[in-house]
């Protein structure tokens, strides 16, 4: 029972290990994965190591190929669209119901957010700046007591998450969403629901903007589909 809840614990770990590598690009899309070579450098049994990409593989953040090995998956811009719409779907309605009722230590929490991430904005950290990002947005499920929405969100989120770490690299982003949190942040400090599930929404579309220059970009980062065409 030990060494079946001591591989367990490993296996999460690993899973957590992983799937931060590549939502922060540290593995790029299409990297091979080595089940052998994870094992042996960490010195554990391959077991842990092929739950915790089985795992990856229900998240479509690996592709698991028989006789062929495994790899980070490529962005699919169609389920990137579908984890986004998730998100705003429950964040639109979360922050309305939070801005009703956010009190003052919640907004002092949030300003603190605030100050974290323009520190990174202003050293460049852009893995620190979404991880705040992140923080920030979650005191709204919190405070609306909706974390489980939150939990939908973050482990539906691999793609999306991608995506927005490609977006940062760009000159400006950073400051454009900073900006938009300050006014998030008004908005609920005057208690305006309405303003408030606007500006998400606003904030949370940006990234379509963005999106066909990632792919221009960072061709090899994404599924690339086959073009239909019609027989006239």
């Amino acid at each position: 029972m030990f060494a079946r809840e001591a591989s367990s614990t490993m296996s999460d770990r690993l899973y957590g290990d992983l799937r931060r590598s590549i939502i922060t690009l540290a593995l790029k899309p299409g990297d091979p994965i080595s089940i052998n070579t994870i094992a042996s450098n960490l010195g554990i049994s391959r077991s842990p190591v092929r739950d915790a990409l089985l795992k990856l593989e229900k998240d479509a953040l690996v592709d698991i190929m028989p006789q062929r090995g495994t790899c980070v998956s490529r962005i699919d811009s169609e389920r990137m669209h579908e984890e986004r719409f998730l998100r705003e779907s429950l964040e639109s309605p979360v922050i309305e119901l939070f801005a009703q009722r956010v009190t003052a230590i919640e907004l002092a929490r949030l300003g603190e957010r605030l100050a974290r991430q323009k520190l990174c904005m202003e050293t460049g950290d852009a893995i620190g700046f979404l991880d705040e990002d992140d923080a920030f947005h979650r005191i709204f499920f919190e405070g609306a007591e909706k974390l489980m929405c939150w939990d939908i969100i973050v482990s539906m989120s691999g793609h999306y998450r991608r995506v927005r770490n490609l977006i940062l690299r760009n000159s400006g982003v950073m400051e454009a969403l900073y900006a938009q949190h300050c006014e998030v942040l008004d908005a609920l400090s005057a208690h305006n629901a309405e303003v408030s599930r606007s500006l998400i929404r606003c904030h949370l579309t940006r990234i379509l903007a963005e999106e066909k220059d990632l792919v221009a970009e960072f061709p090899d980062y994404f599924v690339k589909r086959r073009q239909v065409y019609e027989i006239e």
